[in-house]
């Protein structure tokens, strides 16, 4: 059974899920701000990095979009299973 809602009771559950999102954000970053950090960074590039990532920082950016696995543009693995089928591949870090 499907049920239909309105446009406007979608953009309110959306928007109370981003500000819950957010709270939670903020309620991690003090937690973080307490915590110990390394001198090291744990990357291969000069690029900052923050320490956490959420679906805040792409709002509207529909060039995100992962799509599914084994799909173009691949962002999700090439194999539509994931790598269940092919436990303990071991492949070369490029990038």
């Amino acid at each position: 059974m499907t049920s239909t809602r309105s446009l406007s009771e979608t953009i309110s559950e959306q928007r109370a899920e981003l500000d819950k999102l957010r709270a939670e954000v903020e309620a991690w970053r003090a937690r973080f701000a307490r915590g110990e950090t390394r001198e090291i960074a744990f990357v291969n590039s000069e690029a900052e990095v923050a320490p956490l990532y959420t679906a805040l920082d792409v709002a509207g950016d529909r060039a995100s979009d992962l799509g599914v696995p084994g799909a173009y543009p691949f962002t999700r693995g090439i194999h539509p299973t994931g790598y269940r089928g092919r436990l303990w591949t071991m492949r070369q870090f490029a990038g």
